[in-house]
């Protein structure tokens, strides 16, 4: 490709050269052709670093701009003004396209194909792996560079817990990476926010995307803010079995609960079954009655009493 650009900044001086021979001054020719060829290489690299879809719309911007200034010149006659008009009307289409390209990509989007922006919690809990694998999940996958900076302070803190936690968020996004494109954000909202959450909202609201989290407050201002949401708890409490007031099912007392004589217990799937007068069965594996659900925002709460 350098060969191509040094052969056309070559041609590009010599038809200065030529140009410069009809003004009488050859070098100031080939100086005005070099200049001309450097900035259609330049132009070339800036090409080459847009995406296809910024290029499409930057082009098709241009284009109405052009339309634009081509109507408006069918009343003037003035080839300078119309000169000016074409290319304050195509610079004003390409810097507005420029400006607006992600929303007007959006109103050709199937909701299904918007962005994911993960954020730190969501990384960490690692259950959208799962997610992902299971082919539930469609759309780009995008991880923000302020998200990956804050899962890398987790992973440097002193408390081994948190740094565990950050650690294990390293060992997802490996994992994740195994199973879909993760698309690395560099933009920082910095100027705007110093929250990571408060970031992620600016960032989702300005790419068009959908955050995907654990964080039930973050799930609850960004419905405020008007920000679509995938909060994998709500998936999982929308998969977990119902189960009705009056069915039995074997469950191990692993615990005693906060009262005088219950026992406690988890399902399979982490939800808390609490039993009336169960504590004396700690460590056994008993038949219990459902008597009563309770549905929370954080989960579900099963009461029981020991079927006989």
């Amino acid at each position: 490709m350098l060969k191509i650009r040094m052969i056309f900044l070559l041609l590009a001086s010599f038809l200065g050269y030529l140009a410069g021979i009809r003004i009488g001054s050859p070098p100031i020719g080939i100086l005005i052709g070099i200049g001309i060829g450097g900035g259609f290489i330049g132009c070339e690299f800036l090409l080459r670093r847009i995406k296809p879809k910024t290029f499409f719309i930057l082009c098709l911007w241009l284009i109405i701009g052009l339309l634009v200034a081509s109507i408006g010149s069918s009343f003037i006659k003035d080839p300078l003004l119309i000169l000016g008009i074409s290319i304050a009307s195509g610079f004003l289409g390409a810097s507005l396209g420029y400006e607006r390209y992600q929303e007007v990509l959006e109103l050709f989007k199937k909701k299904g194909e918007r962005k994911k922006v993960l954020d730190t919690s969501i990384i960490i809990d690692g259950r959208i792996v799962d997610v992902i694998k299971a082919g539930f999940l469609e759309g780009e996958i995008v991880l923000p560079r302020f998200v990956l900076n804050e899962l890398q302070a987790i992973a440097d803190l002193s408390d081994p817990l948190k740094r565990n936690r950050g650690r294990r968020g390293f060992e997802v996004l490996k994992k994740l990476k195994k199973e879909t494109a993760i698309h690395i954000i560099e933009e920082d909202p910095i100027g705007e926010a110093k929250e990571v959450d408060r970031k992620l909202i600016i960032l989702a609201k300005k790419i068009g995307g959908v955050i995907l989290t654990c964080d039930y407050n973050l799930s609850k201002v960004a419905q405020i803010e008007g920000i679509s949401i995938l909060n994998i708890n709500d998936l999982i409490q929308a998969l977990k079995p119902i189960i009705l007031p009056g069915e039995v099912f074997s469950i191990q007392v692993v615990k005693e609960g906060k009262d005088f004589g219950q026992g406690l217990g988890y399902l399979e799937d982490g939800t808390m079954v609490i039993i009336e007068d169960g504590s004396d069965y700690l460590g056994k594996k008993i038949k219990a009655e459902v008597s009563n659900v309770l549905q929370s925002p954080t989960g579900r709460i099963i009461f029981t009493k020991v079927s006989k």
